[in-house]
């Protein structure tokens, strides 16, 4: 340090860096961010008079200000483009890129850079950067901005995606066995053939070879739910001639079946079927094989997604690697996509729905479901849906039997049925009996669990009944509704009986004598079946099950079941799995271990669990349930996270808690009855079926299609998508080629506001497979009562009916017609119409179209029309028995709304050859 002698030595570059600095620091910062007038250079002298400090002052106030400039130096130098230099690199390593390394001659900082990399290393000063987190395509460019300008680049690397194999097992099992084909006329053959599947892979891959039988010729159908060669038989195309077969398979929800068919030298025609599938399970390593979908890939990038970003649960050990490995901790139902790029930069993306099943599905012992069934005219179509939930891993079914009640004059609760019409379970006490002997017919139990809610305008609040005599005692009082149920249950050999639900009073002290006598009633009367009751886990009152004045003593149950519903989706919009789970570990889970401690020998079920969606509708009830992305997702995520939570609770010896009935389930025809019915708004499209399938079940199954039961316009028909059309080459007499019509008004046999509301019908000069006009008809996909762009659709159908100049059927052995439709998802179904069932359950055939944009002409044989209807299974149509109409039905093929145009042309009907 230099002493005070120096201190008059203040130089003339002191004074400048002085009066430099005393400019700087007096000029607002956002005028030395933009362009401005040059600043005057004063003379040294100007600043004689401030030059008298101690050197050593000048010296620490110096090294302060020079601190100060050099902050703010430095972010000008980050803000000013001028202090800047930019250079793009390009990526002609002809492999997509991953990230670049670039190194300077000299500390620099870089300002910007290209977004197709969004992660630096470091963030600050550096001589070497490493940009990452994206992709760069070969040809592509990434640019660097930095500073300063005296700071060169040395060198760059391009970072290569690497597509190098992982170091997994791929598992094939290779198996000889004989196929048995048989052929029509009864003869028999064995066919040796030795298959090789992989198993625990994606794609899934199946190779078959034949061994031997030289003089045969070979064909194969790979795939039982396509139909290749779009001619509406599903397991008669040719995917492989000759004696091998090789095919790659997009998901593992289902075995598929191979149909094998040998032509021998005479050309008999022998058929034959086998099936396969792969199963994943939770904890299985499935390997990920890009050369499964694609050839010649210079990158690839895996990833799964089964709608929250932030769940763990599927793990992708090197996606960017070709071959990989995938696990997964739960039953799980995710997507796997895949996006990969050639040599010349060409990008291809693929994805699979891959089922994680439960491997120990048994620590559930009730895998149930509560069911709801109402206004159903065909029970086939009951049956159907009991066939998909077996499938399902399902065990137990729960019926709530509702009945409501009003207080007459005397004060006194009287408990009546509900009025419905058709197949209701809780009117119709024999449709009841029905359903029940079809449940226990497929392996399931049954549980009725009896629910009493007030009428309309009677003040009681729902589930909240008065614990009196005037509720439960009298000749009908609940108590009847009781044991008149409990008769029901003894004649049905129904496996429980939840003796009330949802009854929050029932938790309160004086409800226990009530109580007593209703599990005593219960305890005593039923023959076979167990007895229970359902409360609330504590979410309206304060007691708590354990507490000695709680409302049921549950010391006299075997066991009991909770209503345990959750409020919402998670404590935010767009809740994570973790994040919905959490509060149901923190506030449900202690519940059921405190009233274990209490009472360890009592079992415990919820017996209704459900989530409000995302939306505020309840997830029960179908005039709330939005169809939406969101709402489906969140409701699908939020039983991923209780299901997992008691897939662990369970696990880790809390088996005192036997399972679950997820609500609420409807098999049922829509509200509206002239809209569209089950399919979406019913069973087979609630949220979250697919979640529970991967826990209830530990394989595939090959799950029924439960179809579309209909009704419009007073006509109510099944659509059944796998139906095997039988086809013909058209012939016949044209008996309605529109070229007479003025108005095609005229061509109605009914007419009905239902039935034109979803169409523009008009006579079309345009378009005409023969002749000059055609019938033109505009199709909207509706929803509910809404006509005209529907912002949504849920299978909407419609039908126009026309009239044909025909005496009678006799003689006639098939329909035809010509159809243009412009949008490949519109489907058409024909009907006949049997006299004296008012339009009701007519014959239907599908069409099995395959042509857009182009006429088509098909032909139907009138002994493949078919009806549904009760119990009398499925007819053929009878040809002294239809009216002279044919019906024409349109509907979406997936669900998706239908906006588009359909011609329609020459309907004929070919008659029988004369002997």
């Amino acid at each position: 340090m230099k002493d005070g002698s120096e201190e008059d030595n203040c130089t003339e570059a002191d004074a400048y860096r002085i009066q430099g600095l005393s400019l700087l620091l007096s000029i607002p910062l956002h005028h030395l961010t933009r362009p401005g007038p040059v600043l005057p250079r004063k003379a040294p002298h100007a600043f004689d008079a401030r030059c008298h400090w101690t050197y050593t002052e000048f010296t620490m106030k110096r090294a302060f200000l020079w601190i100060i400039v050099a902050a703010v130096a430095g972010i000008l130098l980050a803000n000013i483009p001028l202090f800047a230099t930019t250079h793009s690199f390009r990526n002609d390593t002809g492999k997509v890129a991953t990230g670049i390394k670039v190194e300077f001659s000299r500390r620099a900082t870089v300002t910007r850079h290209s977004a197709s990399f969004a992660l630096q290393d470091p963030d600050g000063w550096g001589t070497k950067f490493t940009f990452t987190g994206g992709k760069v395509q070969p040809g592509g460019k990434f640019t660097v901005s930095w500073g300063p300008s005296a700071a060169t680049v040395v060198s760059w690397e391009w970072i290569a995606a690497s597509v190098s194999a992982a170091s997994v097992e791929r598992h094939t099992v290779e198996k000889s066995f004989a196929i048995n084909l048989k052929s029509d006329d009864g003869h028999a053959l064995a066919v040796q053939v030795t298959r090789k599947l992989s198993e625990r892979m994606i794609p899934f891959m199946v190779e078959y070879a034949v061994e031997g039988e030289e003089e045969l010729a070979f064909t194969w159908d790979m795939n039982h739910l396509v139909d290749s060669d779009g001619d509406g038989q599903f397991r008669n195309d040719a995917d492989a001639v000759g004696k091998t077969a090789r095919m790659i398979y997009p998901s593992n929800r289902t075995p598929y079946i191979v149909t094998l068919w040998a032509k021998d030298g005479a050309g008999k025609v022998y058929r034959g079927e086998d099936e396969i599938s792969f199963n994943v399970q939770n904890g299985d390593k499935v390997l990920l094989d890009a050369n499964g979908f694609t050839e010649n890939a210079v990158s690839v990038e895996w990833s799964v997604f089964n709608g929250d970003a932030k769940d763990t649960n599927i793990r992708i050990e090197a996606p960017a690697q070709a071959r990989t490995a995938l696990t997964s901790t739960y039953p799980d139902v995710t997507k796997v996509s895949l996006e990969t790029s050639d040599p010349s930069g060409n990008t291809k993306e693929f994805d699979t729905t891959l089922y994680v099943f439960n491997k120990n599905p048994e620590r559930f012992k009730y895998r149930g479901l509560n069911l709801d069934i109402t206004w159903i005219k065909d029970i086939r179509y009951v049956a159907r849906n009991l066939d998909f939930i077996k499938a399902m891993g399902v065990n137990y079914i729960r019926f709530v039997i509702e009945e409501r009640y009003y207080i007459n004059n005397n004060g006194v609760y009287v408990i009546h049925k509900l009025k419905r019409d058709a197949l209701n379970i809780d009117s119709d006490e024999s449709a009841l009996g029905q359903v029940i002997s079809m449940a226990h017919q497929r392996g399931l139990g049954v549980e009725l669990g009896l629910e009493s809610n007030p009428d309309p305008g009677v003040a009681d609040n729902s589930n909240h009944v008065p614990m009196s005599e005037k509720f439960f005692e009298g000749p009908q009082g609940y108590f009847a509704f009781l044991q008149h149920y409990i008769g029901v249950a003894n004649q049905n050999d129904v496996e429980a009986l939840v003796g009330k639900t949802e009854m929050s009073s029932t938790d309160f002290p004086n409800a226990r004598p009530w109580m007593d006598k209703l599990i005593e009633m219960m305890k005593t009367e039923l023959v076979d079946t167990r007895y229970t009751v359902e409360n609330f886990f504590g979410q309206w009152d304060p007691m708590k099950p354990w507490d000695p004045n709680y409302g049921v003593d549950l010391s006299k149950l075997d066991e009991i079941e909770w209503s345990a519903w959750h409020p919402k989706v998670g404590p935010y919009a767009g809740a994570s799995i973790r994040a919905i789970r959490d509060p149901f570990e923190k506030y449900v889970l202690p519940a059921f271990v405190n009233t274990h401690n209490a009472f360890p020998d009592l079992k415990q079920v919820i017996g209704e669990f459900g989530f409000y969606s995302a939306k505020g509708g309840e997830i029960s009830m179908p005039p709330n349930f939005d169809p939406s992305i969101l709402d489906y997702n969140a409701q699908k995520k939020g039983y991923a996270a209780v299901l997992r939570a008691l897939f662990d609770f369970i696990s880790s010896g809390n088996d005192y808690l036997a399972g679950l009935f997820p609500s609420s389930y409807y098999i049922m025809r829509a509200f509206d009855l002239n809209t569209y019915a089950l399919t979406y708004a019913g069973l087979f499209g609630k949220p979250a079926l697919e979640e529970i399938y991967a826990f209830y079940s530990s394989k595939p199954q090959e799950l029924p299609d439960v179809g579309r039961y209909c009704i419009k316009g007073g006509v109510s028909f099944y659509i059944d998508p796998f139906q095997d059309v039988k086809t013909i080459k058209p012939s016949g007499e044209a008996i309605q080629d529109f070229e007479h019509y003025n108005s095609y008004v005229s061509m109605f046999g009914i007419k009905s506001d239902e039935i034109i509301s979803v169409i523009d019908a008009s006579l079309s000069k345009e378009e005409a497979y023969h002749g000059q006009q055609s019938f033109k008809i505009h199709y909207e996909t509706p929803i509910g009562d809404v006509p005209k762009k529907a912002p949504y659709a849920l299978g909407g159908e419609s039908i126009i009916v026309l009239n044909l100049p025909l005496q009678s059927w006799d003689n006639i052995d098939s329909v035809s017609l010509a159809i243009k439709r412009e949008n490949p998802n519109l489907g058409i179904i024909l009907f006949l119409f049997p006299k004296g069932s008012g339009f009701t359950f007519p014959y239907v055939e599908r069409l099995p179209l395959n042509k857009v944009g182009k006429w088509e002409n098909i032909g139907v044989l009138l002994d493949n029309f078919s009806r549904i209807h009760d119990s009398n299974g499925i007819t053929t149509a009878v040809r002294n028995n239809l009216f002279s109409k044919i019906g024409i039905g349109l509907y979406s093929i997936n669900g998706a709304p239908v906006d588009t145009d359909v011609y329609i042309d020459d309907i004929c009907v070919g008659r029988e050859a004369s002997n």
